[in-house]
């Protein structure tokens, strides 16, 4: 039987002269080894600098971060730094729903081990008394068990030497991308416009029908909620046992009123409250540059594009984001609670899988990743966007850049088209209003004689100046403007009552804006006008950053009044039949293109962001500007 002989590779058979067998050996070195020691783990750079970031905040703070808005100094930032670096930076938790089980695999192997052991001893007893055919086929079993526990060790080796498996589902809106939902494909400022909830309303995700998103981000959100919610999950979860909604979206008009009201609140108790009887506020010109003043003083926007452009203009205004608690967005310890949470590892596949990004400055919170390929199924549904259903998505590049750029025209309306040069105007013009009402006269001191004809300093009460001009007459048409989006806010809107009022409202209008017509027909509030331009540019500047030299802002103006021009004399060709068109939604001296142009010059925030440390931003770098490059108005070249 040598050629069965030559076949055993493996084992070694003892023959008597005979042919008989007398005895097997199998080696079973590779399976008796007393106890499987691992191999060394090698971890990539990035794990080990996060196990050394949380290392190093373990031996100086004794935690990672419990900093919140109430928390000592020290621990404000350094613990800041530390949530920072291994969040926002470094991606952590990389995801524990791939990270093996080292204790399991140690016990597999053991398994293993036992398993084969008992089987190919098993094996050497069988072939003391087989027939020769039968050994060999006993010694190919033999050969094909040990290849296969081989392989089973490198297969449960590369498993313990695994690292976590980062699942990248962060959209990080306080540092990368702050202005996400808040720009388009361009660049250009946008918002999700109120006046369109008539015929794209915002669908509630709620059972009682407050909690409201777009469309297609409310169907992906009952896609994830209930196949998490119906998911088996670790019950010894504390934050993610179940995920229902707790807010969405918010007004972007509703948040900037509440901004500018919150403004002029703490404005009046720190400033006006000690100069209301002063001479320090005889007129609007003084509110004014107070009022300003006070504004840069405390580091705060206050034009429409300002405020857009700010922190305070969160992503909820967007439509496009959920909170699933309700916990307090400055703490990090509730923040680091809740990624060590038992289910987080399915919350954030899942989230992912439904098209949803976590914010990891806030990771409850979950925002709707218009460029994911998951996001389209549910975009796809989405009858705003799609007049019919679309069956087939695509994935290349040209359907994300056309689908994208077509969603934000559908949802969102453009900022730098609804802007106007004199609401910056008539915000402080009211608030000026609203503290002359209520304080309607100054003290001054006033030299002159007694009876007696003796000289003598007299306190003497003096009114204070009235709104006047071009000041009154467009306070007087915004405010009508104003009280009659009120009215058609309110339940009553269809009540004889009020539709009475707003009648009366929009009579006083048309008669105001044929004053505003011939004033700037005949050029009488020239010198107003101008100021209004140069304040306005000014204070975007220092908004911005003041990008802009003063020889640069001198040629926006410059430019801007020559554009205000040339749109006016058009205008003014067709008053009636502009008037006509223009009564109810506003009027195109008020909506002239040159307050579009100051913008364009500024560009948008993310193309500006480069030159905010004193930087002047080059016109050729600007996306904004190539609007006007081409246009039909005449303006100067910066020579």
């Amino acid at each position: 039987m040598p050629n069965v002989y030559d076949k055993l590779d493996v084992t070694d058979i003892t023959v008597s002269k005979a042919g008989n067998i007398k005895s097997v050996v199998v080696n079973l070195h590779n399976l008796h080894s007393d106890k499987f020691v691992p191999p060394p783990t090698q971890v990539s750079p990035e794990v080990e600098e996060m196990n050394n970031v949380i290392q190093n905040a373990l031996d100086t703070l004794g935690h990672l971060s419990h900093a919140d808005n109430d928390a000592r100094t020290r621990e404000i930032y350094e613990g800041r730094a530390n949530f920072k670096k291994l969040y926002n930076e470094l991606n952590f938790p990389r995801g524990k729903f791939n990270q093996p089980d080292k204790e399991k695999i140690l016990q597999k192997i053991e398994n293993s081990k036992k398993h084969h052991v008992s089987r190919m001893h098993e094996i050497s007893k069988e072939m003391l008394t087989a027939a020769a055919w039968k050994v060999t086929q006993l010694a190919n079993e033999t050969k094909a068990l040990i290849s296969a526990h081989e392989k089973r060790l490198k297969t449960l080796n590369k498993m313990y030497e695994r690292e976590p498996v980062n699942i990248v589902n962060f959209l990080d809106t306080w540092y990368e991308k702050p202005f996400y939902g808040k720009v388009d494909t361009a660049g250009a400022l946008i918002y999700y416009s109120q006046q369109k909830n008539a015929t794209m309303p915002l669908i509630a995700i709620d059972d009682e029908g407050e909690i409201k998103v777009l469309q297609f981000v409310a169907m992906a959100f009952k896609g994830l909620q209930e196949e998490f919610n119906n998911r088996p999950l670790n019950k010894k979860s504390i934050r993610l046992q179940k995920i229902n909604p707790k807010r969405g979206a918010s007004s972007f008009e509703g948040l900037y009123e509440e901004h500018i009201n919150l403004l002029y609140t703490d404005f009046d108790r720190q400033i006006l409250r000690r100069l209301r009887n002063t001479n320090k506020i005889k007129d609007f010109n003084d509110f004014y540059n107070l009022f300003i003043d006070y504004i840069k003083a405390k580091d705060e926007s206050f034009t429409l594009i300002g405020f857009a452009e700010s922190v305070k203009n969160n992503i909820y205004t967007s439509g496009l984001a959920i909170d699933i608690l309700e916990s307090d967005p400055s703490s990090d310890l509730e923040k680091v609670e809740f990624y060590d949470d038992s289910n987080y590892e399915v919350f954030s596949y899942l989230t992912r899988k439904h098209g949803f990004r976590i914010d990891p400055n806030v990771p409850w919170r979950i925002i709707a990743d218009v460029s994911s390929t998951n996001m389209w199924e549910y975009l796809s549904k989405d009858t705003n966007v799609f007049a019919q259903k679309t069956t087939a998505i695509a994935t290349d590049a040209s359907f994300t850049e056309e689908t994208i750029k077509k969603l934000y025209e559908i949802y969102f309306d453009s900022l730098y088209s609804n802007i106007t040069l004199y609401d910056f105007v008539y915000r402080a013009a009211n608030f000026y209003e609203d503290f002359r009402t209520k304080n309607p006269f100054y003290y001054d001191k006033v030299a002159g004689t007694d009876k007696q004809k003796r000289f003598m300093v007299f306190v003497k009460k003096i009114p204070r100046s009235e709104l006047a001009g071009l000041d009154k007459i467009i306070f007087e048409i915004m405010h009508s403007q104003a009280e009659i989006k009120k009215i058609a806010a309110l339940q009553i809107k269809n009540t004889q009552a009020a539709i009475n009022e707003v009648a009366e409202l929009t009579s006083k209008i048309s008669i105001k804006l044929n004053e505003l017509y011939e004033a700037i027909g005949n050029r009488t509030y020239k010198k107003e006008i101008k100021n209004y331009f140069e304040k306005y540019v000014d204070f975007r500047n220092y908004e911005v950053g003041k990008i802009f030299t003063s020889r640069r802002l001198a040629f926006i103006k410059s430019n801007a009044l020559l554009i205000f021009k040339q749109e006016n004399a058009k205008f003014l060709e067709n008053k009636k039949n502009a008037l006509k068109n223009e009564s109810e939604i506003g009027y195109s001296p008020l909506k002239d293109k040159a307050i579009q142009y100051i913008e364009m010059n500024f560009g948008t925030p993310e193309v500006r962001n480069p030159f905010r440390k004193g930087k002047e931003a080059a016109a050729g770098q600007n996306n904004l500007m190539k609007i006007f490059k081409e246009s039909k108005y005449k303006v100067k070249d910066l020579s």
